[in-house]
């Protein structure tokens, strides 16, 4: 059984890992000029941050506890699976609104795509209905809530 620090560092290291193969595969694919850029390492948080900081860096990504652990009692005691949420948000910044558009939808693939492929047993269970957008300044964030499940 892993617990949710685990699980959020194995995302992390995931990502981290593939995400720039991911983000060149969907640039080649669309062929313009919206591009997916890949978070530095550094910009990969564990815990909850504040995109509204002045020197807060574009692209970044985080995953943290949506809550501690929650547990099916039936299933803890009959030695089954224990649920971590865990969510992954995305920020991005870009030149206008339009840009901004296309590479948070881009972006938001790369992950989703990365996140079904190296965790089977991971599900999107809620994601925001439209991103959080702020067009004075073209930034955006995407915050999207998946159900990890551990044996």
């Amino acid at each position: 059984m892993k617990g949710i620090e685990l699980v959020i560092d194995q995302i992390v290291t995931m990502l981290q890992a593939d995400f720039p193969a991911k983000a060149a595969a969907l640039n080649a694919e669309y062929g313009d000029a919206y591009t997916v850029v890949a978070p530095a390492n550094a910009d990969y948080y564990t815990e909850l941050i504040n995109p509204l900081v002045p020197d807060f860096a574009y692209p970044a990504i985080v995953v943290a506890a949506q809550t501690d652990v929650t547990v099916d009692e039936d299933l803890a005691h009959a030695g089954g699976e224990w649920d971590h949420e865990v969510l992954v948000d995305v920020l991005i910044r870009a030149q206008d609104a339009h840009e901004l558009s296309r590479r948070l939808m881009r972006t938001v693939r790369a992950v989703k795509e990365l996140m079904m492929r190296q965790a089977p047993r991971a599900m999107a269970v809620a994601a925001s209905a439209r991103p959080w957008m702020d067009s004075s300044r073209h930034r955006a964030v995407f915050i999207s809530l998946w159900r990890i499940e551990c044996s």
